[in-house]
């Protein structure tokens, strides 16, 4: 059998990051994936940036259609099972 297309595909990351010189910019990184990847509906204002759920749409990368969706799903799973 011969793989023909991935229709889709999800990436769940289960850690946090943090960098020792301090918190990225918002404003430059959202710039920075905007251009990267040329999202048509990236999110639009600084209160936006800082929701709950940052969704970056229509973009692409290789060829192929990308969407991206930031959250703080995680952070919410860890404080339900730390209060259980």
């Amino acid at each position: 059998m011969k793989l023909l297309a991935i229709e889709m595909s999800r990436l769940t990351v289960l850690f946090d990051a943090t960098r020792i010189q301090g918190q990225v910019y918002l404003p430059h990184a959202a710039a920075g994936l905007v251009e990267r990847y040329s999202f048509a509906s990236p999110p639009q204002s600084f209160t936006e940036l800082k929701a709950d759920r940052v969704e970056f749409k229509h973009g692409v990368f290789e060829d192929s259609g990308l969407s991206l969706t930031f959250g703080t799903h995680f952070q919410r799973v860890q404080n339900q099972m730390s209060n259980s």
